[in-house]
This record gives C-alpha cells, structure tokens and sequence, in this order.
C-alpha cells in the first residue's frame, strides 16, 4: 500500500514541473554550457597553442592527441564545476564519484573490454568482408604515445559522457520517466555528432542508438563508469588499435595501419566516417541495448550477483521508474 502511494505521489510531483525543470530548460542550459561556452574554448586554446606545439617541436601524432582528445578536459572540468558548484545538480556530482551505486575500477575496466569488443567486431566484419585491409605498423618508440593516447581517449569520452549520460540524462529523469531521458539524451546525442567530418543521415541515426545502447546499459548497470569504459574502448580501439576514422578525424599513430588507399565504401565500412557509419555497428550497438534490457530481467546477471540486488523486487521497481 506504501509503496503504490510512494508511486502516486512520485507521478504528481513529476506533473507539477517548473519551467527551469521542463525539458527544454535543460537541453537549452546544457548547449549554452557545453556546445557555447566548452567547446568553443576548446578551439580558442587549440587556435593558441597550435603554433607553440608545432614550433616546439612536438611531432604530429602527439599534436593530433592533444588538440582532439586531452583538449577535452574543458568540458570534463565543466561538468564537474557546474554539478559541484550548483546545489541543485549536485546529486549528478555525486553519481560521478567511485563506489556511488556500482561504479568501480573493475566495471570500468568490464566497459573497457566491452568497447574494444563491439569495435572488433565491426572491423573484423569489415575486413573478413575485403571492405579494408589492415597490416601492423606500431614501433617500440610510439608504444608511450599510445598508452598516453588512451588517457587523452579516456578524458574525451568520459566527459561526453558526463554531459549526456550524466546531466542530461539525469537531470531529465528527475521529473520525468526514464524512458523520456533515454530518448531526449540519445537524439541530443546524435545531434551534437551532426558536424562531424564525413558524417551522414545514416552516422547521425547510428550515433543516436548509441546514445540509447550506451543509456540502457547505464539503467541496467546503475554505473556510469561501466559507460565511460566503453566509450572509452571504442574509440581507443577505433582510432589508435585499428587506425581508422573516429568520428570522421584519423589519428597520426596506431598499432594497426589502414590501406586507405584501397578501402571501399561497402556495407561494413564507410570511407569517409569508418565502421560507425556502416550496418555492422548499427547492429552492435543495437545488440547491446537488447542485452542491457534483457539483463535487467534476468536473476544471475553479473550486477545482480557481484551486489546482491534483490532482483525481483528491483525488477519491479525499475521497470515502473521506466514507464511513469
């Protein structure tokens, strides 16, 4: 009885939204934080230190890692003034610190293998298919660019993350169904990938069921490191195992090296913007949105045994924050 007058009252607090709590606030508040304050200081320091680099003498790879991945920690610290500063958003702080619900080092690191999982399969599909070939061009001396390519890789992937599966999606969700942040976070997603190089409708509709794989396995997970891992592994393996176009930029160092001379434009890959505008990743991504959904019902899963969840009671719980 409590807890079905627990659920009313949660749907009449939800109806009674304010305007800075409505939908289009938070969407308008996050483009003006993230997008216009952000990202343009991003291209105003590039725009600076471009020139330091290269007349330092810093080489091209390290240039490329650190104008278009480590650059990324404006944003990363935007995100963490701004929930922290601001007491209204500080329970979105809060979900970024380790131990808070499932967040740990080795579901970051299960996320990691997951996204260098997903990408493999893609390009393995991609060069079983004679789409690309690939052939191993990684020296002894590039080896400490990658492993600091992989922290650069980190920070740009979590701090997306921290915007979209992490503000936007939570600050939603705090006056509305899941099901309605899932769906807002995931096409503003997609969005904000639209002026990438290469992209297409296609990558863009791609790049939004991402946003909603990556969404659900947040919500089966209760772990948004499991996300940052496997964004993380993603575009780590994309750009520095493979050697292929990350949304559309190729990276100057790699461990495998692309024939982009001979590559074709066919159902597993796409020339300009890689494997994440071909079928094979519509299809990963889409595989991983099942699986998040069908663990949330399924008693052994791996959260459900490593945190003890009372999964018949969750299951219930959850599934109704979903709809209401």
């Amino acid at each position: 009885m409590s807890e079905i007058k627990g659920e009313e009252n949660l749907k009449a607090t939800r109806k009674k939204v304010k305007f800075t709590d409505s939908i289009f606030f938070i969407i308008v508040i996050m483009m003006l934080l993230y997008v216009g304050v952000c990202l343009n200081l991003i291209k105003l320091v590039v725009m600076l230190i471009d020139p330091i680099l290269v007349n330092g003498g810093v080489n091209e790879a390290m240039i490329f890692i650190i104008e278009n991945y480590l650059m990324r920690i404006i944003p990363f610290i935007g995100i963490l003034l701004f929930t922290g500063l601001v007491k209204k958003y500080r329970f979105i702080y809060n979900s970024f610190a380790m131990k808070y619900e499932n967040n740990s080092f080795k579901v970051l690191f299960l996320g990691l293998l997951i996204g260098v999982f997903m990408n493999g399969i893609c390009v393995l599909a991609a060069v079983m298919h004679g789409d690309i070939k690939l052939s191993f061009g990684l020296t002894l001396s590039q080896l400490p660019i990658i492993l600091f390519a992989l922290v650069c890789v980190f920070i740009q992937s979590a701090s997306e993350e921290m915007w979209y599966r992490g503000f936007l999606y939570d600050r939603i969700h705090a006056n509305y169904p899941l099901w309605l942040a899932i769906i807002m976070s995931s096409l503003i997603f997609g969005f904000g990938h639209m002026f990438n190089n290469g992209v297409s409708i296609f990558s863009v509709v791609e790049i939004m069921i991402t946003g909603l794989a990556l969404a659900m396995a947040k919500w089966q997970s209760r772990s948004i490191w499991l996300i940052f891992g496997i964004h993380t592994g993603w575009n780590f393996a994309q750009n520095f195992l493979f050697g292929l176009p990350n949304s559309g930029v190729v990276s100057e160092v790699s461990v495998l090296h692309l024939d982009a001379v001979n590559a074709s434009g066919k159902f597993f890959y796409d020339i300009i913007f890689g494997v994440e505008g071909a079928v094979s990743s519509l299809i990963i991504v889409l595989l991983l949105a099942l699986a998040s959904f069908v663990m949330v019902h399924k008693d052994d899963s791996f959260f459900a045994k490593k945190y003890r969840i009372d999964m018949k009671n969750d299951r219930i719980n959850r599934v109704a924050d979903m709809l209401f």
